[in-house]
């Protein structure tokens, strides 16, 4: 399942699929700047980890390695059951032109369920 934000009037994001192999996608989403802060986070979820289980999320905001901000996690390894791996970040800049948010998932022992981008 997928679920990506779509682009539509109030300058909301979109997303799309830019490469996927069996145990990795790489998600890339447009982002309008605005004239103030605005604050997202970035969700991927999993099911079926178990103690063998390795699974990592690395963002990136415009070609640049992006510090997420307090509360996310990036990594997990050897969880039982469903996990959520995630990035919280901010988005500033004047209104015109987008911000490209891009996460490459890995995972390995675990099925990839869902990725969304969040307005906060």
């Amino acid at each position: 399942m997928l679920f990506a934000a779509s682009a539509h009037a109030g300058g909301e994001p979109e997303c799309r699929i830019e490469a996927q192999t069996r145990d990795s996608k790489t998600v890339v989403c447009m982002i309008p700047y605005a004239d103030v802060t605005q604050p997202f986070e970035f969700v991927v979820k999993f099911s079926g980890s178990h103690d063998d289980t390795e699974l990592s999320l690395q963002p990136a905001l415009d070609d640049q390695a992006l510090a997420c901000d307090a509360g996310s996690k990036l990594v997990s390894e050897f969880e039982d059951g469903d996990i959520t791996l995630k990035c919280r970040f901010a988005v500033s800049g004047k209104g015109g032109g987008n911000a490209q948010f891009r996460a490459r998932v890995k995972w390995h022992h675990a099925d990839y369920e869902a990725h969304q981008l969040l307005r906060h």
